[in-house]
Formats: C-alpha cells, sequence, structure tokens
C-alpha cells in the first residue's frame, strides 16, 4: 500500500508541471517547433553487416511486459522464476546455439552480439527502468539502465545495464543476474566501425521442481510451503557467466563526386563501389555446478572413484536395458558415496570473418552484389569436476580434467540484390578444418513488394544446415552424467512464407521444418539421437486492432510434429491484449497524461512438457507428466507522462480462483497471483 500511495504521489507531481507531449518514438525530433530538435536512431547489424533499423523503447504500449518472456511475439516456457532457465514454446523459435550448450537457456536474458543495439544521437540519452512485484519474502526486481551519448557527429559511445534479482515464490528458487554490454560506433565516408564488450553472469538455486502436482490441490498451502526436490539451507547452486568482445570494421572503396549546393558552395559526395569487411571477437563460457548432497535421489548416477562399483537407480536400469545402453561407456566408475558435487564446463572461442564486397553497381558479372569470406575460428573446451569421498577418517578430494583445442576454417559466399521489385539475398558457408570439419549452412530469402513498398508484401525464406552437434553434446564428464558419444552431423531444413500489410497492422505466416539426425535430452538427461526424419509446422497470425479509444492486439499460433517425443510445445498459443486509450489534456498546464487501462490473455493448450535437469542446464523430454490447458490473464494499467511511464500489473489474476495446475515445464509451476508496478524515466539533454 506504501508503494501505491508513494507512486500516486509521483503522478501527481508530475502531472502538475506536464506541458508537452513527448512522442511515443523518438526517431523524430521530440518537439518539430523547437529549434533545437532532437533526434536519436537507433541499428542492429544484421547478417549482411548492414545496419537495421530498431524501435528505441520508449513507447507505452505493452510497458507492461517488461521482460519479453511472454508477448505478442514471445511465448516461452520456463522454471516459473523470472531469470531461470527459458525455451521457446514456439516451434520454429526452439533454436540451438551449437556454440553455448549449457548458456542456451538464458540467453533470452542476455546481451549477445546478435541482439547488442547501436545508436546515433544528437543530444546524450539514458533511460531507466525499473519493476517490482510480489512481496517481500518473494521479491522481484529488475533494472536497466541504458546510456548513449555522441562524442562526435560521427562517433557514438554507450552502455546498458541490466540487474534481475527475484527470491521466488517456490522454495531455493533465488536469481540475480548481473549483465552490462558496452558499445561504439563510428560511421565515416570511407570507413565505419562498431564495437561491443559484452558481460552476462546469473547465480541461481535451484529446487529441482516440486515432488508432487497433489500437494497443490491444497489450496491454503503457501507456495513457499510446497516439498520440492531440494529443500534445506544448502540447495545445488549453478553460476553461469559469459564474456564477449567483438569489433567490426568496415573500409569502404569508390568515387568522389560533388553536388552544387548554391552558385558558390558545393558538397562532397562519396559513391562506395566495394567494401572491405572484417569482424573478429572473443567469447567464452563457463558454467560451475555445486551440490553438497548429491545422494538426495534427484540424480541416477554418481562418480566417486575408479575402484568403485557402477551406480545406477533402477529407473536407470531399465531404461538402458530397453535401449542396450551403448551410449554410456561401460568403463565409467558411478558409486553413492559421494559427498560432493563440484563440477564445471567452459567454452572458449576467437573467431574472425574476413570478406571483400562488390556493390550491384559495379559487378561484373551481373547486376547484384557479391561478397566473398574466409572464415576462422579456435575453440577450447575444458570440463573438471571433483569428487569426495572417505578412507577411514579422512575426507579425501580428487579432481578430474579434460581439455580439447580445434582450429577452424571455411569459406563463404553471398549474393544480393537490396533494391527492385524483389529484393534478394542468399548465402551459403563450407568449413574444411577442424571440428566442423564438413560443415555446410545455406540461406536463401526473396521479398515480393505489392504496389507501394509500405502497402503490402510477401517473403520467402529457406535454410539447410548439417552441422556437427556441441562438442559436449557428444563429450562430456562430471560427478553426475558422464558420456562419451559419436552423433553424426544433424541435418535440418526450415521454411517459412511470410506475407504483411502493413497499412492494415496484419502479420501471416507459415513455417515447415525437417529435421533429421536430431540430438536431443532423453527422460534420463542424458543426449540421444533421433536417426528417424520428422517434420514441423507452424501456422500464424497477428493483428492489430484500433477503433476509436480501444486497441486489440491479437496473435494465433497452431503448430504440430509427428515426433512429440522429441520437440515439445503446445499445438495451440492465443494472445489478446485489449485496452482503452486515452489522453487526459490539462488546460490549466498545457500537459498530457496518456493512459491504457486493460487486460491480456494468453492461453496454451494441454501438451506434454520438457522436464529440466538442473545439473546440466538442459531441457530435457520427461515423461508422464501433461501439462493442462490454461488460461493466464493479467489486468494492467499503464500511464505516460512527458518522458515518464508507469504500469502497474495484477498478474494470473485468474489463479485467485482457478485450479492450480498451471506449468509450461514439468514440476515447476508457474508463479500465482501477484502484483508488480513499474516505472521508466528517460532523459535527453
Amino acid at each position: 500500500m506504501k508503494v501505491f500511495y508513494t507512486i500516486s504521489i509521483v503522478l501527481l507531481t508530475l502531472m502538475s508541471f506536464a506541458q508537452i507531449n513527448i512522442q511515443d518514438s523518438l526517431d523524430t525530433p521530440i518537439n518539430e517547433n523547437d529549434s533545437l530538435k532532437y533526434y536519436i536512431k537507433a541499428y542492429r547489424i544484421n547478417d549482411l553487416y548492414e545496419l537495421e533499423h530498431v524501435q528505441i523503447d520508449t513507447n507505452l504500449k505493452a510497458f507492461q511486459n517488461y521482460i519479453d518472456l511472454n508477448n505478442a511475439d514471445n511465448f516461452n516456457a520456463y522454471n516459473g522464476n523470472l531469470g531461470q532457465a527459458a525455451i521457446s514454446n514456439v516451434s520454429f523459435n526452439q533454436k540451438k546455439n551449437n556454440r553455448s550448450l549449457f548458456f542456451n537457456p538464458f540467453l533470452k536474458y542476455s546481451y549477445t552480439p546478435e541482439n547488442l543495439t547501436f545508436y546515433n544521437t544528437t543530444n546524450h540519452f539514458t533511460l531507466v527502468k525499473y519493476t517490482n512485484g510480489n512481496n517481500q519474502a518473494t521479491r522481484e526486481q529488475t533494472l536497466n539502465v541504458l546510456h548513449t551519448q555522441n562524442v562526435s557527429p560521427r562517433l557514438n559511445l554507450g552502455f546498458n545495464y541490466d540487474l534481475i534479482s527475484s527470491l521466488g515464490q517456490y522454495k531455493n528458487q533465488d536469481i540475480k543476474t548481473n549483465n552490462i554490454a558496452i558499445m561504439g560506433n563510428y560511421y565515416g565516408i570511407r570507413y565505419s566501425n562498431y564495437f561491443g564488450v559484452l558481460f552476462n553472469k546469473f547465480n541461481l538455486k535451484e529446487n529441482g521442481g516440486i515432488r508432487s502436482t497433489a500437494i497443490l490441490t491444497l489450496d491454503s498451502l503457501p507456495t513457499n510451503a510446497v516439498s520440492t526436490n531440494f529443500e534445506g539451507e544448502d540447495p545445488p547452486v549453478n553460476i553461469l557467466r559469459n564474456r564477449s568482445a567483438f569489433i567490426y570494421h568496415g573500409f569502404y572503396f569508390g568515387k568522389k563526386y560533388y553536388v552544387d549546393i548554391n552558385d558558390s558552395v558545393q558538397q562532397e559526395k562519396f559513391e562506395k563501389k566495394s567494401k572491405l569487411g572484417w569482424i573478429t571477437g572473443f567469447s567464452d563460457y563457463k558454467k560451475w555446478y555445486t551440490d553438497e548432497n548429491p545422494i538426495s535421489g534427484y540424480y541416477h548416477g554418481i562418480y566417486v572413484n575408479e575402484t568403485s562399483p557402477f551406480y545406477y537407480d533402477q529407473e536407470i536400469i531399465n531404461f538402458l536395458d530397453s535401449t542396450g545402453g551403448n551410449y554410456i561407456p561401460s568403463q565409467i566408475m558411478i558409486n553413492k558415496d559421494s559427498l560432493h558435487t563440484r563440477d564445471s564446463a567452459y567454452f572458449g572461442e576467437t573467431y574472425s570473418d574476413l570478406f571483400f564486397e562488390l556493390s550491384d553497381k559495379d559487378n561484373p558479372i551481373g547486376d547484384f552484389g557479391i561478397r566473398l569470406h574466409y572464415l576462422a575460428d579456435m575453440d577450447f573446451y575444458r570440463h573438471e569436476y571433483f569428487y569426495h569421498y572417505d578412507e577411514g577418517n579422512l575426507q579425501l578430494e580428487t579432481r578430474e580434467f579434460n581439455a580439447q583445442n580445434f582450429f577452424n576454417n571455411g569459406v563463404g559466399i553471398t549474393g544480393f540484390k537490396r533494391n527492385g521489385e524483389i529484393p534478394w539475398k542468399i548465402h551459403g558457408q563450407y568449413y574444411f578444418t577442424g571440428y566442423n570439419a564438413g560443415d555446410i549452412e545455406a540461406k536463401a530469402e526473396a521479398t515480393k513488394y505489392f504496389y507501394k513498398k509500405d502497402t503490402s508484401d510477401l517473403t520467402l525464406k529457406i535454410s539447410f544446415s548439417r552441422l556437427e552437434p556441441d562438442y559436449y553434446l557428444n563429450h562430456y564428464y562430471a560427478n553426475n552424467f558422464k558420456w562419451d558419444s559419436s552423433f553424426v552431423k544433424e541435418d535440418k531444413t526450415d521454411i517459412f512464407l511470410i506475407y504483411r500489410m502493413p497499412k492494415w497492422n496484419l502479420h501471416v505466416g507459415a513455417y515447415y521444418g525437417i529435421y533429421d539426425n536430431n540430438v536431443y535430452f532423453d527422460y534420463v538427461g542424458y543426449p540421444r539421437q533421433e536417426t528417424s526424419t520428422f517434420n514441423v509446422q507452424s501456422f500464424y497470425i497477428q493483428k492489430y486492432f484500433k477503433w476509436w479509444k480501444l486497441r486489440s492486439i491479437n496473435t494465433l499460433i497452431y503448430q504440430m510434429t509427428d515426433n512429440d517425443n522429441v520437440m515439445r510445445f503446445p499445438s495451440l498459443i492465443i494472445y489478446n491484449s485489449t485496452y482503452f486509450h486515452h489522453n487526459f489534456h490539462f488546460k490549466s498546464t498545457g500537459g498530457n497524461l496518456l493512459t491504457q487501462l486493460g487486460f491480456q490473455f494468453m492461453y496454451l493448450s494441454s501438451y506434454t512438457p520438457y522436464g529440466y535437469m538442473a545439473a546440466t542446464n538442459q531441457f530435457i523430454c520427461q515423461q508422464g507428466f501433461i501439462a493442462p490447458s490454461h488460461p493466464y490473464i493479467d489486468v494492467f494499467l499503464n500511464a505516460k507522462i512527458k518522458r515518464f511511464r508507469f504500469f502497474l500489473k495484477a498478474a494470473h489474476i485468474n489463479a485467485l480462483f482457478m485450479k492450480r495446475d498451471y506449468f509450461t515445464i514439468a514440476y515447476y509451476p508457474m508463479n500465482d497471483f501477484a502484483i508488480r508496478f513499474g516505472i521508466s524515466w528517460s532523459f535527453y539533454d
């Protein structure tokens, strides 16, 4: 209640001196009538190493979805608490990153070279966002700080900081993340440069999920009293760290020419004909996992020393009998006398892409651009574990260590046509040495514009990859899991057909995927390879309605597969956000208060979800648990005064009167009802 009064006072204070109406988008001047015009633009680098415009986060629409785990574009399954492991519930977004196996479930919260945003601005720009929710015992907080400024008209520097701190509604769900990105760019006539230094760290406790769903039928039982697989003051802890740095250089070749401004003044111009580009970087990922009680029964096997017998529980014995057990080496010694778990795994890489590009105007063989690539990277793998055991009155510790290094070389070629009635691009690459020798990637994309460019368009995307499974999918050694496999390369074909009508706010798409030799984690938590080919189909439609002061954002996704033993997702996802949009104008001050009051609704059909193995941070294909269909309903109020935004949300309000059977990961309940609020303030002077 104190928080509510505080926010109310802040809003009333701001209303008293609000004088100008700031536009939702900062891509145009803040005030067209000002003599000093303020601009800010934001970009990301696409796969052609070109700048691609992105929206700056100053809009009020969907502000209540402060972390994009579930909104009109993202629908994720996760372990209940914000910041915990997450995987998309949309089939074509369940992408693998073969460079960061243990970090995959946390990439949605992380800064990466692919999602890093660069800016160009006339003034300093700072954006601060803060959210808070749940009660004191289960508090969830997020903080984001962005600052960017142009040191000169062509040079921009900035940083972005993210914090998530959440205790969780169930036992031992604590999560704390600290992520920071430092970025800069220089855009000159003959030379451009983009660089980033990224750091992501996750520190999370693991509870292993609840022991039984039956206890949730006791509606009066508090969530923090529900029994979990890991209880007590020393649950397992996962610490994950990622560090990255990269720099892109672009050197342009062409000719100068001059344009007459008036009778006495000429302006120098430069026509780019070709480009020499070089992107190089370093990235590493490290994971630590500790467990003070590895014989709790959560794991199926525990290693201690080379002379102890091989120990499995009955469930894994039955499983190995049914599959032949040939993917787990018989010489591994596992014993239930282990006292502690101290596992770690590391992956590091240096990479480089050197390319030369001819523009479509200067290519002697056709009216399209062409680019030639040389690819090189070095990979470093290291994993170790410590096992403890008793010998008489002594507690002994032994360290096991394994390391591998690889040097990969490849070539690539890209063709493209940026303009015309049907812009297109084609890219292919092939690695011929190293661990990834024989890897192939090819993709093509073409867009047909109808009538005017912004009226409607149809895009076709096709891609094929044949890739070596991640090294850790083939080789891994730890206290609870060990495997030494020789999986063949995974084949994947993706086909997208997308139709857009921007004028009507309509977006329709279809996806068809073909998977062969797909590697997944079985219900015990070991990697296996599905040698049979299977297919995935998805259809979706997005529509934004606007009538009078009512707004409605809608998404419908229907998806299916002929092998739900390997891929898990609900067949039907429905999302709707409907709200009343109104601007209160105060004649006495000339100020404006923009408000949105409404609800949002997400429905997931019943399906067999993934399980989760805490020791390896992997989503596993568990058996037996079915997530019932369930709607998630929020009621929200958004408000904006000048540069200040605010939201108040009653999240999952229907949990107050519906059965407690809401899961997206097996045995990890989604959060109950909670009140959340957030504020955002931007400064550009």
